[in-house]
C-alpha cells in the first residue's frame, strides 16, 4: 500500500483540495464583502435587494388569504366542516346532518374527554332529550308519502307471499 504511486497521489490531491478550500473559507470569512463584490452596490449595500414589487404583492395576498381562514377547518374523513366563532369562540361543526354549535365554555371538556379515549359502550342521551344520539328521522311531506307507500308496498307483498305457504299444522 505505500508503494502504491496511486495512493500518494491521491492523498497529495485530497490535501491540496483541502488547503484551498479552507484558505478559500477564511478569506470569506474575514473579508466578508468579497463574496458580494460580482453583484451591483448601491449606498445601502448590495443593490437589488429589495424583492421585486409584484413578490410582496402576492406575498401580502398569501398572508390574507391565511387570516382569512383562521378558525376554519375540515375533517374530511367525518365529512365535516368546522368554523370556530371569532366573537363568542363557539365552534360550530356543519355535517351531512345539520349544524351543532359547542359553546366556547364546553371546548375544554370536549377536548378533554377526547383525549382520554376510553370508548363508551353507547352514546350517552342528552338531559331532556331521550333521542340524543339516535339518527334524526327526515320529516319531509314527501319522505313520509314515499315511506308509507314502501310500508304498504311491504305489507302487501306480505300478505301474497304468506298465501303461497301452506299454513303448518
Amino acid at each position: 500500500m505505500w508503494d502504491d504511486k496511486h495512493y500518494w497521489t491521491e492523498v497529495y490531491r485530497l490535501s491540496l483540495e483541502r488547503f484551498f478550500r479552507v484558505m478559500t473559507q477564511d478569506r470569506f470569512i474575514s473579508d466578508f464583502s468579497s463574496v458580494w463584490r460580482h453583484l451591483p452596490h448601491d449606498a445601502n449595500g448590495v443593490s437589488g435587494s429589495v424583492p421585486p414589487k409584484t413578490w410582496v404583492d402576492q406575498w401580502h395576498k398569501l398572508q390574507n388569504q391565511h387570516k382569512d381562514s383562521l378558525g376554519n377547518f375540515q375533517l374530511p374523513n367525518s365529512g365535516i366542516t368546522g368554523n370556530i366563532n371569532a366573537t363568542t369562540g363557539d365552534m360550530t361543526l356543519q355535517g351531512q346532518m345539520g349544524n351543532m354549535v359547542i359553546s366556547h365554555l364546553d371546548l375544554l371538556t370536549l377536548i378533554s374527554e377526547a383525549m382520554k379515549g376510553r370508548p363508551s359502550v353507547s352514546p350517552p342521551g342528552t338531559p331532556g332529550n331521550p333521542s340524543a344520539g339516535l339518527a334524526s328521522t327526515d320529516d319531509r311531506p314527501e319522505i313520509k308519502r314515499r315511506m308509507e307507500q314502501s310500508m304498504k308496498a311491504m305489507e302487501d307483498w306480505a300478505k301474497a307471499s304468506s298465501k303461497a305457504y301452506p299454513k303448518s299444522k
